[in-house]
């Protein structure tokens, strides 16, 4: 390997900076693997669902393997997102291998990696396994998806994420997925265990926990509460906007794992108001425009981390807007200093 660029001073450390939670955070490294793990029907799917909308509204290409679904449901779950049907048609490449990858199948491969998509997903990993005829419940099967798979598209440049299954015991499952410690250690991005709050479906308020089991890079760890083995790097929330529209994000962890008071009861309230005031008078001065976050982070100072878990309390409770530029959309103030309460959302 070349190493000139640790020398010459070219060398950065890689960051997450495919998808986002709503506090601007990235979540997935370019150029690596990754893995969201969690029980049927625990969000792996809109998770992934999530960064792909993300990354559509940005303007990339994304690729989807999907060894375990169809079309209609992947699609018809990014067009519930809002996604523009022609945007679909354009950038999004769905594929549903259903073959072993052979010398034609590695050419078709090729091909789509030629389109740069910033982000793969590949839907299935014990299916994508058993249909390129690698033994399922093994560690063989996973080191040779590895090696015959992830590795090419992760060399392409982009982010790559799988979604797995826990296995159906809670008491022997710790961090890994169906099939063996070798799963995890093989992923140089980071390791995604999911665990379902309240439970996703039509016109329900669903709420995922997200827990890091991994993260090689070490990007993400430092924006994550620490709970137990994991660490809470936030939660996965589906609000149903009509029939046949939903809003997802990916919220932070608002507070440390074992805490059990009432997320108001533990506000981060004078730095809440500074945020706050910050926004008022920047709008006020500049005609009711609003200001990036970098911009807010300049102007009030302190610790980012802190600064960025008071932001998304102020989101969650309807005080500012919840893209940028920020906006106030009710003033927030600290009135508990005075023996008072702060307004309800």
């Amino acid at each position: 390997m070349d190493l000139e660029r640790f020398r010459d001073g070219t060398w950065e450390p890689v960051l997450p900076e495919v998808g986002q939670r709503t506090d601007g955070q990235g979540v997935l490294y370019r150029g690596r693997v990754h893995t969201i793990m969690g029980e049927t029907e625990a969000g792996k799917t809109w998770l992934a669902l999530l960064f792909v909308w993300q990354e559509l509204e940005a303007g990339a290409v994304v690729l989807y393997l999907d060894f375990e679904d169809t079309e209609e449901t992947v699609v018809g779950r990014l067009i519930m997102l809002g996604v523009d049907p022609e945007v679909i048609a354009e950038r999004l490449v769905y594929v549903r291998p259903a073959e072993p990858l052979g010398p034609a199948a590695q050419v078709d491969l090729a091909a789509v990696l030629e389109l740069g998509p910033s982000l793969v997903v590949l839907d299935g990993v014990t299916e994508a396994i058993a249909t390129l005829q690698m033994e399922t419940m093994g560690n063989d099967g996973a080191a040779g998806l590895n090696r015959h798979l992830l590795r090419h598209l992760k060399a392409s440049g982009a982010a790559v994420v799988t979604l797995d299954h826990v296995t159906k015991s809670s008491e022997n499952r710790g961090r890994y997925a169906i099939g063996g410690v070798h799963k995890i250690n093989a992923l140089d991005g980071a390791a995604f265990s999911l665990e379902s709050v309240r439970p996703f479906g039509v016109g329900l308020n669903g709420v995922t926990r997200v827990r890091i089991a991994k993260d090689r890079p070490g990007g993400l760890r430092r924006a994550s509460a620490p709970d137990g083995s994991m660490q809470w790097f936030g939660d996965l929330e589906m609000e149903p906007l009509t029939k046949d529209r939903i809003h997802l994000a990916l919220r932070p962890a608002l507070r440390q794992p074992g805490d059990d008071r009432p997320a108001e009861e533990n506000l981060p309230r004078a730095r809440m108001e500074k945020i706050s005031r910050a926004v008022e008078e920047y709008m006020e001065a500049n005609d009711g425009q609003g200001l990036s976050w970098t911009t807010i982070q300049s102007l009030i100072g302190g610790k980012a981390e802190a600064n960025r878990l008071a932001r998304a309390h102020l989101i969650r409770l309807n005080h500012l807007t919840d893209k940028g530029p920020h906006r106030v959309i009710r003033p927030f103030r600290d009135v508990t200093e005075k023996g008072g309460h702060a307004a309800p959302p």
